[in-house]
C-alpha cells in the first residue's frame, strides 16, 4: 500500500527528475525483518558491555563513598542517573529485539530467551528505578547506602538473567 503511495508521489513530482522504481514487496519482506533482527541482536549484545560497565561503576562509586563516610554529592547523582540511562537503552534495545523476533517467529522455542530473560531484566529495571527513587528521597546520610543496595540488587538480578541466557544455571 505504501509502495503505491510512493509511486504516486514520484509521478506528481516527476518534473524534478526520474524516480527510482519501488518494489512492492521489499518494505514488508521477512528479509528486511531478519536484517533488522540481526542489527538489534548485535546492538543489544554490544550495548550490554556498556550497561554492565555503568552498573559496576555506579556500584563501586556508591560503595567506596559510603564506606569512606562521605556525603552524597552531585557527582553521585550524575553517576547514578547516567547508569540508569544506559541500562534503559539496553532495555529498549531488548524490547525491540523481542518484538521483531516475535514477528519473525524466532522467539518461542527457547524458554530462557522468551520468558525468563526478559522477565528477569524487566524486574531488574523496576528494582533499579524504584531503588533510585528510594535513594533520592532518603536522607543525605543514608543515600549512599541506599544507592549501593539498589545497584547490588539490580546487579544480582542482571547477572541472574544473563546466566540463564548463557545456559550456566
Amino acid at each position: 500500500m505504501i509502495a503505491y503511495g510512493i509511486e504516486a508521489v514520484c509521478d506528481i513530482i516527476s518534473r524534478m527528475g526520474p524516480c527510482a522504481p519501488v518494489s512492492r514487496d521489499v518494505e514488508y519482506s521477512k528479509g528486511n525483518f531478519r536484517n533488522m533482527y540481526n542489527f538489534f541482536t548485535q546492538a543489544h549484545d554490544g550495548w550490554h558491555y556498556l550497561a554492565s560497565l555503568a552498573l559496576v561503576v555506579a556500584l563501586a562509586a556508591f560503595l567506596v563513598n559510603w564506606l569512606r563516610g562521605q556525603e552524597w554529592s552531585q557527582l553521585d547523582q550524575r553517576i547514578g542517573t547516567y547508569a540508569i540511562i544506559v541500562v534503559d537503552i539496553q532495555l529498549l534495545l531488548g524490547l525491540i529485539l523481542w518484538g521483531v523476533g516475535a514477528s519473525l517467529g524466532i522467539i518461542g522455542a527457547n524458554a530462557a530467551r522468551t520468558i525468563e530473560h526478559p522477565f528477569t531484566m524487566l524486574l531488574a529495571i523496576i528494582v533499579l528505578h524504584a531503588g533510585w527513587v528510594w535513594t533520592k528521597r532518603s536522607d543525605e546520610t543514608v543515600r549512599l547506602r541506599n544507592g549501593t543496595l539498589t545497584f547490588v540488587v539490580t546487579g544480582l538480578l542482571v547477572l541472574g538473567g544473563l546466566t540463564r541466557i548463557w545456559g550456566i544455571l
